[in-house]
């Protein structure tokens, strides 16, 4: 569930109108971004695959939903045609996928990355990424620490990680 909630309030900050996600899976994170989206009131679509499964998602949302079941991350990507604002890695990426990545992100791009730990795929993903030029100014925030969490009501941790452009990072004086 903090995972849920972690890209939900991403959405919810950033207001993204296009993203990507690698990973459908049961489609819990595409719900969450959907119903981000959907409060923030902009039109606004959300790309998904996942090369394991054809689960469709019941969305009854005004979030665009287009789905890519049973197809890979590559196939999805060569079928995007703008670029997009917020890309979600909740599967491996490949070589093949950053070539294409570097002409569907932009400078402004966020990536959340899930299951970032130890020698997941979400740190797999990490050092793939960082070998494009277009993402060296992203700043790397690790997933939220459990007792923070705790803080906040949660029993359940979260693996997200996000890669953000140092160009939307503010610093204020605090006092």
């Amino acid at each position: 569930f903090a995972d849920a909630w972690s890209i939900y309030s991403l959405i919810k900050y950033f207001e993204p109108i296009k993203i990507a996600e690698v990973g459908t899976f049961i489609g819990k994170s595409t719900w969450s971004m959907a119903k981000a989206l959907d409060e923030l009131k902009n039109k606004s679509i959300i790309y998904t695959c996942d090369n394991s499964n054809n689960l469709i998602i019941p969305w009854k949302g005004k979030t665009e939903i287009k789905q890519f079941p049973k197809m890979t991350s590559k196939d999805m990507f060569n079928q995007i045609g703008d670029k997009i604002d917020f890309l979600f890695l909740d599967g491996r990426i490949s070589q093949d996928d950053i070539n294409i990545l570097g002409n569907l992100l932009h400078l402004k791009s966020i990536i959340a990355i899930d299951d970032f730990e130890g020698m997941e795929k979400g740190v797999a993903n990490l050092f793939a990424l960082r070998r494009m030029e277009l993402l060296k100014n992203h700043f790397l925030i690790y997933p939220c620490k459990q007792n923070d969490l705790q803080k906040l009501g949660f029993s359940s941790h979260s693996l997200t990680a996000v890669l953000i452009p140092t160009s939307l990072i503010e610093l204020s004086r605090q006092g």
